[in-house]
């Protein structure tokens, strides 16, 4: 078992249940970086918690799905709370949640 499979077990972040009837399921596909080895032959390796990815280009607006959300920070925005910061003389300080989508809450099947 990998580490990723595992703090995800380990987080309980999943379940499994049975297909509700009339449903279907996505199919995924594993994403992997090719890097050279010592003799120049290629070796695929995972990229951290997004080597398995759903299909969903398979999904069909209005039925499997209702809205597409990512949220991005535009340049002007940071640059405009680093000059606030400054100003101010803050502190800021920088993180990355790498399971924090795992924790949102999901209001659909």
């Amino acid at each position: 078992m990998t580490d990723e499979m595992k703090s995800l077990l380990d987080d309980d972040t999943f379940e499994l249940l049975h297909l509700p009837e009339g449903g279907k399921v996505d199919g995924g596909r594993w994403v992997y970086a090719v890097k050279l080895g010592p003799n120049d032959e290629e070796q695929f390796k995972a990229k951290g918690y997004s080597q398995k990815v759903a299909k969903g280009y398979s999904q069909v607006q209005n039925v499997d799905y209702y809205e597409i959300f990512s949220p991005t920070a535009r340049v002007t925005s940071v640059r405009i709370l680093m000059q606030l910061v400054v100003q101010h003389n803050l502190t800021v300080h920088q993180m990355d949640v790498k399971t924090a989508y795992l924790h949102a809450p999901i209001d659909c099947d």
